[in-house]
């Protein structure tokens, strides 16, 4: 009999992160920290987010700023800042 050794689309060297039972780690700061840290997610198999909290407010604060800038852009193309305009 013939054995494969193709690999089937795999690397050949893993990258295998042992993490002890009582924590976590952060995919986003590449950090290992306690599972206290990350926000609670009940459709993923360990009930919690990839991210910690503060990866995850510092990416929350990055897409707010970011729709307020918008947001002000298209007031100012739209001439939606004149404030003379309404109930006198």
């Amino acid at each position: 009999m013939k054995s494969c050794n193709a690999t089937h689309g795999l690397s050949k060297h893993f990258n295998i992160l042992l993490v002890p039972i009582n924590k976590k780690y952060c995919f986003k700061c590449k950090q290992t920290k306690e599972k206290s840290e990350f926000h609670k997610d009940k459709n993923r198999k360990n009930g919690l987010q990839p991210v910690c909290v503060i990866c995850a407010h510092e990416r929350a604060k990055k897409y707010w700023l970011i729709r307020k800038y918008r947001e002000e852009q298209q007031e100012k193309k739209s001439g939606k800042n004149d404030t003379t305009s309404g109930i006198i």
